[in-house]
């Protein structure tokens, strides 16, 4: 027969064990995203250079979220958390993310990118160079969206294709993908 400490005792272990539970089902849920976004880069690439800052070429330094080798060449990754509804063009200078709890506004991302990828191609000269600012699945551009916006699954049709246009083995990407590593340094 239980008494009252008892009961009180139980209910406390039970609630400790729920707050951990639910714990624990928020980081899987906040988790899910990240792992997704980071299994599908890893089939699309044969390395990747995360969170790293490069010479720009003027003497200055700029920060890379992912560089990929891919047999495309090497591909520039922006990646955007923003989810809901994306307000984007080339030409706006504010670009605004609303869903409906929040609304979001951030400086267009786009010159950034550009101004990347140029450092990039000074850096490997002769390796194609492609960049992209990338979007969850779920998220709707809702006046369209420019070239170099795209969302996880578009981004993998675009690179997954079997067009084999620069064999794995390519000996001036594999010199060029070294020189990068190598200038590659953690924030």
């Amino acid at each position: 027969m239980l008494n009252a400490d008892s009961i009180q005792v139980y209910a406390m272990m039970a609630g400790v064990v729920a707050v951990l539970a639910g714990a624990w089902m928020a980081w899987r849920w906040y988790q899910q995203p990240q792992r997704v976004l980071a299994r599908r880069l890893g089939a699309l690439s044969l390395d990747m250079i995360a969170n790293a800052f490069l010479p720009d070429g003027l003497g200055g330094e700029i920060y890379i979220d992912r560089l990929l080798l891919t047999r495309h060449g090497l591909l520039l990754l922006d990646v955007n958390d923003s989810r809901g509804t994306i307000f984007a063009g080339e030409q706006l200078n504010i670009w605004t993310a609303q869903s409906p709890d929040s609304r979001l506004t951030f400086d267009n991302p786009l010159p950034l990118l550009h101004d990347r990828a140029t450092a990039i191609d000074q850096l490997a000269p002769g390796v194609p160079v492609h960049a992209r600012i990338v979007f969850a699945d779920d998220t709707v551009f809702a006046k369209g969206k420019p070239a170099a916006v795209t969302t996880i699954s578009a981004l993998c049709d675009e690179f997954s294709s079997a067009d084999d246009t620069a064999p794995r083995d390519n000996p001036l990407y594999a010199n060029h993908w070294c020189t990068l590593q190598s200038a590659a340094s953690k924030p």
